[in-house]
């Protein structure tokens, strides 16, 4: 993925296009949660939890969504609110998304 590697631009651009596209529900959800990484991670903090709070509708037991989610307010010097995230992806109900289908 484009963003963990630090390319964030590249990487909203290329999942802002492809969620212009039909995808299933869970499909949908992690683009959205990988764009939210790409965002908050490039700056616009703001824009990046509202698409972590689009994905958590959909994938709530997803532990890479928290774990991503906690990185990006860490990174904007939001300590305790990355920590409970954080704190989150490594609860033992928490899941890879795939895992969490239904």
């Amino acid at each position: 993925m484009l963003a963990e590697i630090g390319r964030y631009g590249e990487a909203i651009d290329d999942l802002t296009g492809a969620l212009r596209f039909d995808r299933s529900r869970l499909s949908r959800a992690q683009a959205q949660d990988a764009l939210a990484f790409a965002l908050g991670m490039s700056g616009d903090l703001e824009a990046g939890l509202e698409q972590f709070a689009q994905a958590e509708r959909v994938i709530p037991h997803s532990n890479w969504l928290h774990y991503w989610k906690g990185l990006c307010l860490l990174h904007h010097d939001r300590p305790d609110e990355a920590a409970s995230s954080l704190r989150k992806s490594l609860q033992p109900g928490n899941r890879s998304p795939k895992s969490s289908q239904t």
